[in-house]
């Protein structure tokens, strides 16, 4: 239990799947009020999916793109 006069969480994706991620995201934007500011860092999170769509290669720049999109997608919902 975080006490109320904390004043701000932020929480990291790093380590997480962009599954486990957004999950997690959805479990603390679903938990109602809450006395202290919440922050969530996803940069990893959204990148993953895109960087290992990309590989480097520029034919697959469109997979990355609609892999970041996805992503996107999902975490906005």
């Amino acid at each position: 239990m975080v006490p109320a006069a904390v004043p701000g969480i932020f929480f990291l994706s790093g380590g997480q799947t962009p599954e486990e991620s957004t999950e997690n995201l959805n479990a603390l934007n679903s938990m109602g009020y809450h006395p202290w500011e919440l922050s969530f860092s996803y940069g990893r999170a959204l990148q993953e999916p895109a960087q290992k769509a990309w590989a480097g290669k520029l034919e697959n720049a469109n997979a990355a793109q609609a892999a970041m999109k996805k992503r996107a997608r999902l975490n906005g919902s």
